[in-house]
């Protein structure tokens, strides 16, 4: 583990996502402003339930993700490779779609995986006599095949980062990087989760406020505001993530690092 300390890490990804916005602020107005469209989009055409509507939903739902792929991976590559000509020659297109796959394909993977073994444990249940009806057993089946998930992602948490900036896949090493150092990443990333939910309080509260004082328009559609609100604030949520995964990713990668050349 590299002598990177709990409190940069937060502090850092704060600081590093502040130096990115302002250091890119078209960028990141622009695919607000995206997301925000996108928002604007979805809620016109939820009302109808053809299947081309299903079709332009599924095609805003990957417009949207792709936008907040590119945020993550722009914001990573400036805050680990810093030099422009790094972050030109780690800006080919492979590197967005390892890691869209691997953050996705984590995601879908999960899943189908979770529904196995919740199966398998219902079926085990049901042979060893066990109801798993009753709310008791279900609550542990879900416990357990949730904290199994979060185990997994977490262990895996550096690989995405890494690919992110140019570097080539290394499961094995990206597992043993995170080896007893699970609780210290999760707590990370619940520390930064923690201080955007906390602005993000500030935020709604100051919002509510304002449409407060519209008794017309804002007051009748605080639902509407709220969420064109959150869409426009999701791409610099994401840049502040992004930054705290690189600081975990420099307190954290050591054999990923060795094995690529980079360290």
């Amino acid at each position: 583990m590299n002598k990177v300390t709990f409190e940069q890490c937060v502090e850092g990804a704060w600081r590093d996502a502040a130096n990115f916005i302002g250091r890119y602020p078209l960028f990141v107005v622009a695919l607000s402003a995206g997301l925000f469209f996108i928002g604007v989009a979805r809620n016109e055409l939820r009302g109808s339930h053809s299947f081309s509507v299903f079709l332009a939903l599924g095609a805003l739902w990957l417009l949207r993700l792709l936008l907040i792929t590119v945020s993550a991976v722009q914001t990573l590559r400036h805050v680990l490779l810093r030099h422009e000509t790094a972050i030109a020659r780690a800006s080919a297109c492979w590197s967005y779609l390892k890691y869209g796959g691997l953050v996705y394909g984590f995601a879908a993977c999960t899943m189908a995986l979770m529904a196995v073994i919740v199966i398998l444990m219902i079926v085990a249940f049901h042979m060893l006599g066990i109801r798993v009806h009753e709310p008791a057993s279900g609550a542990v089946v879900i416990c357990i095949v949730v904290m199994f998930a979060i185990w997994v992602h977490v262990r895996l948490s550096l690989l995405p980062i890494h690919v992110a900036i140019g570097m080539p896949l290394h499961w094995r090493a990206a597992w043993r990087d995170s080896r007893g150092h699970c609780l210290g990443i999760l707590g990370t990333y619940l520390a930064i989760s923690l201080t955007l939910a906390f602005v993000a309080l500030i935020v709604g509260v100051i919002a509510g406020a304002v449409a407060g004082i519209f008794p017309g328009a804002l007051a009748e559609n605080r639902g509407l505001l709220t969420k064109s609100i959150q869409d426009l604030l999701s791409i610099p949520a994401v840049v502040v993530v992004s930054a705290g995964s690189a600081w975990i990713y420099r307190r954290y990668a050591a054999e990923l690092l060795t094995q690529s050349g980079a360290g």
